[in-house]
């Protein structure tokens, strides 16, 4: 081969492994932007342009050994799943799910760990979603089938991560642990819901985080109404009052919600003690 085409190939070789060298660094910036943009559409209801955006970090560095690429990806698969439970597509989100637990559950990465917490929380709320197709003649057996699963998938997040101290992770916790106690009502355990809700009120009582307050929020109210399954309207009724009291100034919507539901069933309990 001549001298000008050597010169010419390796000058071609060059441009080319410095422009690849180039996308490869901007992959997790450009990931990143992409999830964010999906987010941000999936609040507004966008759900298959969300999924769109996810889908394209997905099939673009799904193949990646980068650590913080294979953690984009992993935060990718996480969100796609959350949409498409939001949906109402639990089976799809289930597989989504458990595609990131297959690729990330067993790495020790600190920049994995919040987006498999995430995962095994989000194949558990997606289980958990699933009892809202069971029909009206549903047995105890068909909850069971359902929901036994969906606490397993819980219990992960609990025992993996619960001592964490990363506030992200921290969310999934109280998450996992609020849908657990959800799930042991539904199973006519509301004993058993109270100490999941205790778990959260002990964890996240003192925390400042806006996300977990919204947990501690949902676990003090959830409690009263287990109280009330039980027939314990006092006790009840001492939850619906520390609901109020704790987050009657609260300016959060989420958490204005929770307030107004709690005095709205206290007034419940008191007209039909």
């Amino acid at each position: 081969m001549n001298k000008r085409l050597i010169s010419l190939s390796l000058a071609t070789f060059i441009l080319l492994n410095s422009v690849t060298c180039k996308a490869a660094d901007m992959s997790a910036d450009i990931a990143e932007q992409l999830i964010n943009e999906g987010i941000l559409l999936s609040k507004e209801y966008k759900n298959q342009d969300a999924i769109a955006r996810f889908d394209e970090v997905i099939i673009e560095l799904k193949s990646s050994s980068e650590p913080n690429t294979q953690a984009e990806v992993a935060s990718a698969l996480v969100n796609k799943s959350l949409v498409l439970n939001n949906m109402g597509r639990q089976k799809d989100a289930i597989a989504i799910a458990d595609d990131a637990i297959n690729h990330f559950g067993s790495s020790s990465e600190p920049a994995l760990q919040e987006h498999i917490a995430k995962a095994y929380f989000s194949k558990g709320a997606s289980t958990f979603m699933e009892t809202s197709n069971l029909g009206r003649h549903a047995s105890d057996s068909d909850y069971i089938k359902i929901l036994i699963p969906a606490i397993n998938s819980f219990d992960i997040v609990t025992v993996r991560f619960g001592e964490s101290k990363i506030p992200a992770i921290q969310v999934s916790v109280a998450k996992a642990l609020n849908y657990k106690g959800a799930a042991f009502s539904q199973l006519h355990n509301p004993k058993k819901a109270i100490e999941n809700y205790d778990e959260v009120i002990k964890k996240f009582s003192l925390s400042t985080d806006p996300f977990l307050l919204e947990q501690l929020v949902t676990a003090m109210l959830y409690k009263g109404f287990a109280f009330e399954e039980l027939g314990q309207k006092p006790e009840a009724l001492t939850c619906m009052d520390q609901v109020i009291n704790k987050f009657d100034k609260s300016t959060n919507q989420e958490i204005r919600r929770q307030v107004q539901t709690a005095h709205n069933f206290k007034e419940y309990i008191t007209e039909n003690n």
